[in-house]
């Protein structure tokens, strides 16, 4: 599962009803789009882009980009600086930037959290201390649950008290990235809390607190994702495959299996697309899904593709089939799909497509100016 922030549908969701700039974008630099946007009032766009501005410095700390991302109001923008910064822990400081955030009261406890499970896997020497004093700080459950979780992986055993109180009387923000971190964790000391909070939890948290329960060893969280696949409301299913597709487990790829076959084109498409991913066998769900008219599953494709062309199992077949339809979904008529195929461009580390990417670049929709500039940029560092 993906080590913070929520499970979420994997399609960006574009308004192609809206009407066409009437303005000549011009010759737009790459850089300027991601710049502009950085200073959005939007913290959707302000997010996205300082990702990329992070992932696209030769240097971590260079153009303040991080500093910019860790001290914004907004916690989706905070959250979104850490994970640009977590994958360049290899760099020292990127180490120091999480440190200087992690010791920040003023920041959201759930990112601080997050930030803190990241510091974890690095050499740092305070990020123990300054976490073990930071949950004890707060005063209430909720705001204490993500700090102790983090110190208790970093070895502090006092912090799991408050942890398991929270755990268990489900004090806790609708954080779905938290309760994927728990289950991500290994502190298997936690299922009998975890269990009891499950039985009263919010309806929003119920399928996280079960996807923990079995990722941390306990099946009996199998009964919820279960429910939630057999619902006759199709969100709850769609929901339930945000989750499973997200979760390389047997569990999950068992029910996979079930979901493939039952339900709406969509819900089995998806299932059928997330199973194929994550076994990274070649199948032809990929090429038919991105013949399919609903763009949603076309979008879908694109991105299940390039989990499967990545997985370290993937034969070449599978890589070189994966990376075709990742190109052919460039020139894809809905902006979403479009979307997904830039974003795997970078994950797939994919060259020469350039002129493609410019074309994006000039694109009505912020959201697809912001992808290809991004990709444009991060593609060049990489070259």
């Amino acid at each position: 599962m993906g080590s913070t922030g929520c499970a979420k549908r994997a399609v960006t969701g574009i308004d192609s009803s809206l009407p066409e700039l009437t303005t000549d974008l011009g010759e737009l630099a790459p850089k300027s789009v991601l710049t502009t946007a950085a200073a959005s009032a939007d913290p959707t766009p302000r997010a996205r882009s300082l990702q990329y501005l992070i992932a696209a410095n030769e240097h971590v700390e260079d153009g303040d980009w991080a500093e910019k991302a860790l001290h914004d109001s907004d916690p989706w923008v905070q959250r979104a600086g850490v994970l640009a910064i977590s994958t360049r822990l290899h760099e020292r400081a990127a180490i120091a930037l999480l440190e200087g955030y992690v010791a920040t009261a003023e920041a959201d406890p759930y990112v601080r959290g997050a930030a803190g499970l990241h510091l974890a896997t690095t050499d740092s020497s305070t990020a123990a201390s300054t976490l073990s004093a930071a949950w004890r700080k707060e005063t209430e459950l909720w705001r204490q649950a993500p700090l102790a979780l983090a110190a208790a992986v970093l070895g502090d055993k006092d912090a799991l008290e408050p942890l398991e109180r929270a755990l268990r009387r489900g004090e806790l923000a609708l954080e779905v990235g938290f309760l994927v971190d728990l289950g991500n964790s290994g502190q298997s000391g936690l299922l009998p809390a975890l269990r009891e909070g499950a039985e009263w939890a919010e309806p929003e948290m119920q399928l996280p607190y079960a996807v923990a329960l079995v990722a941390l060893g306990d099946l009996s969280g199998e009964q919820a994702l279960r429910k939630a696949l057999a619902s006759n409301d199709e969100e709850d299913r769609l929901e339930a495959l945000d989750y499973l597709s997200a979760f390389d487990h047997p569990t999950a790829q068992a029910l996979l299996k079930r979901a493939k076959s039952t339900g709406t084109h969509q819900v089995r498409t998806y299932a059928a697309l997330a199973l194929a991913s994550q076994l990274a066998e070649p199948s032809d769900v990929f090429s038919n899904a991105i013949n399919d008219e609903d763009p949603e599953i076309r979008a879908l494709a694109v991105r299940f593709v390039a989990d499967a062309t990545q997985n370290p199992s993937a034969n070449r077949k599978v890589a070189r089939a994966g990376k075709a339809l990742v190109v052919d979904a460039l020139a894809d008529p809905d902006p979403s799909v479009r979307t997904e195929a830039m974003r795997a461009l970078v994950l797939l580390d994919m060259h020469g497509e350039e002129e493609a990417l410019n074309r994006n670049l000039q694109d009505q929709y912020e959201a697809l100016r912001i992808e290809a500039a991004g990709a444009l940029l991060s593609l060049a560092r990489t070259q």
